[in-house]
């Protein structure tokens, strides 16, 4: 499925500041929910679409992380479909300030960050997933 990124808004109909309820509606599917790590907030998992939906305390979404099957498309390209040294040109153009770490980038003006397990060891590894985050998720 292709999920059009809109930073700071969402991707695809799933939307930042949607609830739970209304989240649960983009898709014709029933999620797989689960906790990431220790984190106590339950995170939605809709499999055949591979978009995750994380929220807040209060059951709205603050982030989707999306990974294959998806297509995660940002100004027209996918960047699932990118290297991390592609995806990193790519976003330091739309992002001076782009936080770069061994396996990730996150271009905190967009809201938007990617991740490539691989790319500690190769610049070539591909991106894993894409996440579109509000304001404030990675304090």
């Amino acid at each position: 499925m292709k999920f059009d990124i809109n930073p700071r808004i969402g991707a695809g109909d799933l939307r930042l500041g949607m609830t739970r309820g209304e989240a649960r509606t983009c898709f014709h599917e029933k999620p797989e929910t689960f906790h990431r790590g220790q984190d106590p907030k339950e995170t939605d998992f809709f499999v055949g679409v591979g978009a995750f939906a994380y929220y807040d305390d209060a059951e709205v979404v603050e982030a989707i992380e999306l990974a294959a099957p998806a297509q995660a498309v940002l100004q027209g390209r996918d960047l699932l479909k990118m290297t991390f040294a592609e995806a990193k040109a790519f976003l330091t153009g739309l992002d001076a300030g782009l936080a770069v770490e061994v396996d990730a980038l996150t271009a905190c003006r967009l809201g938007v960050a990617v991740w490539a397990s691989l790319a500690k060891d190769d610049p070539d590894a591909p991106i894993e997933t894409a996440i579109v985050f509000r304001d404030g998720y990675y304090d």
